[in-house]
């Protein structure tokens, strides 16, 4: 937890949200809808207009636009879980993007790179590395810009839940309007994400707990596949965030299509 007063700044397809918090006390928060195509597909499509709303929400709520915690969306990123030999710390870099050019779904001149060691053994270490879209980046960069905003932290939307969940194994599922995303976590790092958008508008709930329910199910077995010795349990939880978390209908459907129990989200905020 954050000591002193920080906020949070998460641009979504549908809406700006800001919450402030000082220590582990919430003193403000505030929403703004955002047109439709201002944001699709995790991409900030119009830097300027959406700074705009951003720069008038900050305003509104009487914030200052410093110490701020921005949320990056996780559409097209990849996280990887790679060991690698020891090597020296001027060989690593090398030996790092010659692996992840190998598992990394995007070329590399189309990524931000970044990794970090979580474990060691024998001469061998395994890294936590991510590569996120330049694209969606730098637009988000620009509206901050734009938006006069200081960003204090950038971080992707899936680890912060990770991290908020603080659970060694989980699964995350985060469901907005517009689209959903599934985390897993395991060992306490957040292993496989996937984002998927809802292209269909007016998607019935019935459809859209299915297609989740469907995806989390394919994520689960993927992971399976790779770790027979020590699969996920069935009794591994699911929390639920995002705007429709809160709905009672959604939490029951979302339960009867999954063997994995749901249970709330408990934030240690005041």
């Amino acid at each position: 937890m954050f000591s002193g007063k920080v906020t949070t700044l998460s641009i979504e397809a549908s809406s700006i949200r800001v919450l402030t918090l000082n220590g582990r006390r919430v003193e403000r928060w505030g929403r703004t809808p955002l047109a439709a195509g201002l944001v699709k597909d995790g991409l900030i499509v119009q830097p300027k207009a959406v700074g705009q709303a951003v720069d008038a929400l900050f305003k509104s709520l009487g914030e200052p636009k410093s110490r701020v915690i921005v949320s990056l969306s996780s559409v097209r990123s990849a996280p990887r879980l790679l060991t690698l030999p020891r090597a020296k710390r001027a060989l690593l870099e090398e030996a790092m993007r010659r692996q992840a050019k190998k598992e990394m779904p995007l070329p590399l001149e189309e990524i931000y790179l970044s990794w970090q060691p979580i474990g060691e053994k024998d001469d061998e270490r395994e890294f936590f590395v991510l590569g996120v879209p330049r694209p969606i980046v730098d637009a988000q960069v620009q509206t901050l810009v734009e938006s006069g905003v200081k960003p204090y932290i950038m971080d992707l939307k899936p680890i912060a839940l990770a991290r908020a969940v603080d659970h060694r194994d989980a699964l995350i599922i985060d469901l907005e309007p517009d689209a959903f995303g599934i985390i897993l976590v395991t060992d306490g790092v957040p292993a496989i994400w996937r984002t998927i958008t809802l292209r269909q508008e007016g998607m019935v709930l019935e459809d859209m707990v299915q297609q989740m329910t469907e995806e989390v199910a394919k994520i689960v077995e993927f992971h399976n596949r790779g770790h027979r010795e020590s699969p996920l349990s069935p009794a591994t939880p699911a929390f639920l965030t995002g705007e429709l978390s809160g709905d009672v209908t959604v939490i029951e459907r979302i339960q009867a299509g999954m063997e994995h129990p749901v249970e709330p989200l408990v934030v240690p905020l005041e």
